[in-house]
């Protein structure tokens, strides 16, 4: 889901995948994977888009769906994947890929690894940053720091902290900058402040989840002044999203998730 605090120039496309069964009836599969894979019109030149995932829990397959004596196939990140290299055909050098969180665990094919495939996946479509979402530390932090050094894309935490140290895990990144040409955008990831309520103890030993606002308010100047625009994504819901747009003057876009409440546009706080 995508909540955007203050309105700029460019335009984000955005990508929305969630684990959640409530969406909108899905096409055939020979249509939906014609259009999924179909060339999109090029973005203006004035223009970066964002593409964003988040809950995918483990989907890699896709589900076959039956009506009556007919069936379709939905979902899977094959599918994803068609999405995805289509819209960032338009302005591949303009585009942003981003998840927020819950990647790994939800299904036997992912579970049997440990996100491991996931990852790989993922690394294959070019993500470019992935927020830690609770359930990435389910098999604990050893292999939340393995998925790391195996990823072509870093993941985020600016809000997980180190209780021995005071700083972040050695497998956590606060933000990343990237220079899209026209501007260059600023992404603070955060992981869900509630983790350490909602976690296995023995996969979080050590970690202190803290609340959204004061971990990128924190942040804030000194990502200011490396980026045009700033995007935070967060394994947060769509209330606390809208809180922390509240909260924190300065940000233009959230990519929140973990409730799994698809939403078709963005929501305007500010």
């Amino acid at each position: 889901m995508r909540i955007v605090s203050r309105v700029f120039v460019a335009l984000l496309a955005a990508l929305f995948v969630s684990c959640s069964q409530a969406t909108e009836p899905a096409a055939p599969a020979s249509t939906a994977s014609a259009a999924s894979a179909a060339p999109s019109a090029a973005l203006a030149a004035d223009r970066i888009q964002l593409l964003h995932t988040d809950d995918i829990h483990g989907r890699l397959d896709h589900e076959v769906v039956k009506s009556g004596t007919s069936s379709f196939e939905r979902g899977g990140m094959a599918m994803l994947a068609a999405q995805v290299a289509a819209l960032r055909a338009r302005a591949p050098e303009r585009t942003l890929l981003v998840d927020a969180g819950d990647a790994w665990q939800g299904t036997f094919i992912s579970n049997t690894n440990k996100g491991e495939a996931v990852t790989r996946a993922m690394s294959l479509m070019k993500y470019d940053a992935m927020a830690v979402g609770n359930h990435e530390f389910d098999w604990g932090q050893d292999i939340v720091a393995q998925r790391a050094t195996e990823a072509s894309f870093p993941f985020l935490g600016a809000n997980v902290i180190e209780t021995a140290t005071g700083r972040l895990p050695t497998y956590l990144k606060p933000y990343i900058v990237r220079d899209l040409g026209i501007a260059k955008v600023g992404v603070i990831g955060l992981g869900n402040p509630g983790s350490n309520t909602i976690v296995k103890a023995a996969g979080i030993v050590g970690l202190k989840f803290g609340p959204a606002a004061p971990a990128v308010r924190a942040l804030l100047p000194e990502v200011q002044r490396q980026a045009d625009i700033i995007i935070v994504v967060a394994h947060i819901g769509s209330a606390d999203a809208g809180q922390l747009a509240r909260d924190v003057p300065g940000i233009d876009v959230i990519v929140a998730s973990h409730d799994h409440i698809p939403l078709q546009t963005a929501r305007v706080e500010g």
